[in-house]
């Protein structure tokens, strides 16, 4: 992978269409999303409304742009009520073949980053439990695990549990 063609930016109106498209493509790859296949809003419109309604509105959403295609992306909610705006909640994914490229960390460092200029002292995640490699990348860049959310999944009918991890920053 040429590191130059490597673009972590904010997602911007341009990009809705073709995040779509990517969004639709990861809950396809992994059963690590909360979506299942064929699952989120079939409407694209609808799904451009949503997607503008958070861009404008206590989101930060940050793609990963390799060679003009969008590959993978960081999604943050900012707390909506004045006793918690200061902690934001992600997700993040990434087409599986580029997982191992210290793309994640990089997606995590820039909403981190975002997240400062808007006052946010708390970032919070919630992750498999058995999704041992989002684990030790989390540990590994400062998260903590501070519980289990037992039985918040359902996947092939099996009860996934959760760990709740974050950090100040």
């Amino acid at each position: 992978m040429n590191e130059s063609e490597l673009v972590i930016r904010k997602l911007e109106n341009k990009d809705i269409e073709e995040f779509y498209k990517l969004v639709n493509i990861l809950d396809n790859e992994t059963e690590f999303r909360a979506y299942e296949p064929g699952e989120r809003v079939k409407d694209y419109r609808l799904f451009e409304i949503e997607i503008i309604e958070k861009i404008n509105n206590k989101y930060i959403i940050v793609v990963c742009e390799y060679d003009n295609i969008l590959i993978g992306y960081i999604e943050g909610a900012i707390g909506l009520f004045n006793r918690n705006r200061h902690l934001i909640h992600f997700n993040i994914a990434l087409k599986l073949g580029y997982t191992g490229l210290k793309i994640g960390e990089k997606l995590i460092n820039k909403l981190e980053l975002e997240a400062k200029k808007k006052g946010i002292s708390r970032v919070e995640l919630t992750v498999f439990t058995y999704n041992q490699n989002a684990v030790k990348l989390y540990k590994k860049m400062g998260y903590l695990i501070e519980g289990i959310k037992f039985d918040s999944f359902r996947v092939k009918n099996n009860a996934i549990d959760e760990f709740l991890m974050s950090k100040i920053i």
